[in-house]
């Protein structure tokens, strides 16, 4: 099935902030400073670390997912919200939200590129975010999608990936077996594409690596050689065991996902490097204009990412893409042997 003729559905689904040796589910009423609005009590989705203001963990507990904490105010932390829980303490604004894009499949329509005629004109692609789409209104967009609709049919409307050469129409892929030079391109122009994103969003550029690009290899590997995609017993959920094996065979020593964000098109086989470029530029759009949840676009601009790399998966006869992130919090806190520093 060719590309011209699909009606693309795509799954994504993020970097989860899911911790281990969690404190009992209770409700929790610190003592709250300076309050700005009216307190609420808000429900943990996730499990999560306590913070102090200036971004630095207060100490080792967690709280444990279906925990209750009571807030009034958001305070943005290091380019993150957070909600202000109790003198000095502060939890992520993203433990406490639901993620419906755990199960949200985006129709991004009949997706032409500029094929099939002898008239082509090639030329390399980009990514504009539209006017008011920033690090600042992602962040409010992830409690409330909704102020971001205008800016989301834009994007999805002015985003068209084109062939950017006559030579990747005309090079053959195994997406089951990419060549190293294949991994490296695939690699290259996924982060060049968030990279523009990122400084159109007001934040650093990433910096990629081949070390960056082996990890996101070796969790590519493991969804692969174990027939895992994007579900598991029929929900969404990341292939946990796979990304923590290659994570801690990389010097990175973690127990949960904080390092994926994935997405997936289902019943296609790239067969040429300009089809799998179309894959990248569509699972990106998937994460940067997705109005149902901006949890994915948070997390691929997030000012504090250092690292990236993209690598690709297939199995169960489709395309998976996994955009691996070292952030500064998983540098410092959980990298064995310095070198990720």
């Amino acid at each position: 099935m060719r590309y011209s003729k699909i009606l693309n559905k795509i799954i994504t689904v993020s970097a989860a902030v899911t911790l281990l040796a969690p404190v009992a589910a209770t409700t929790i009423n610190p003592t709250i400073n300076n309050v700005q609005a009216a307190t609420k009590s808000r429900k943990l989705t996730h499990n999560a670390y306590i913070y102090k203001a200036n971004g630095k963990r207060a100490n080792k507990k967690i709280l444990r997912k279906g925990t209750y904490v009571k807030s009034s105010s958001i305070k943005k932390i290091k380019g993150k919200n957070y909600y202000h829980i109790g003198k000095n303490q502060y939890i992520k604004v993203t433990n406490t939200k639901k993620q419906n894009h755990v199960d949200n499949t985006s129709k991004l329509g009949k997706y032409v590129y500029n094929g099939g005629d002898q008239n082509k004109v090639y030329k390399e692609d980009t990514i504009k975010l539209p006017s008011g789409y920033n690090d600042t209104t992602v962040q409010e967009a992830v409690n409330n999608p909704s102020i971001l609709d205008k800016q989301t049919a834009e994007g999805n409307k002015i985003n068209k990936f084109v062939s950017e050469s006559k030579a990747d129409d005309d090079e053959k892929v195994d997406p089951t077996n990419l060549t190293t030079s294949q991994k490296q391109e695939i690699n290259k122009f996924a982060i060049r594409l968030l990279n523009e994103a990122r400084v159109q969003a007001g934040v650093n550029k990433v910096k990629t690596s081949q070390r960056t690009l082996k990890l996101a290899l070796d969790v590519a590997n493991e969804y692969q050689i174990n027939n895992r995609d994007i579900f598991e017993n029929g929900k969404p959920a990341h292939y946990i065991p796979g990304i923590v094996k290659a994570a801690r065979e990389n010097g990175v020593n973690i127990d949960d996902n904080y390092i994926e964000d994935a997405a997936i098109i289902f019943d296609i086989k790239p067969q040429t490097m300009t089809e799998l470029k179309n894959t990248i530029y569509i699972n990106l759009l998937s994460f940067l204009f997705n109005k149902n949840e901006y949890y994915h676009a948070s997390d691929i601009l997030d000012p504090t990412n250092v690292y990236d790399a993209v690598a690709i998966s297939y199995a169960k006869e489709s395309p998976m893409s996994h955009w691996i992130k070292m952030d500064k919090d998983t540098i410092e806190n959980y990298t064995t042997d310095g070198t990720w520093n």
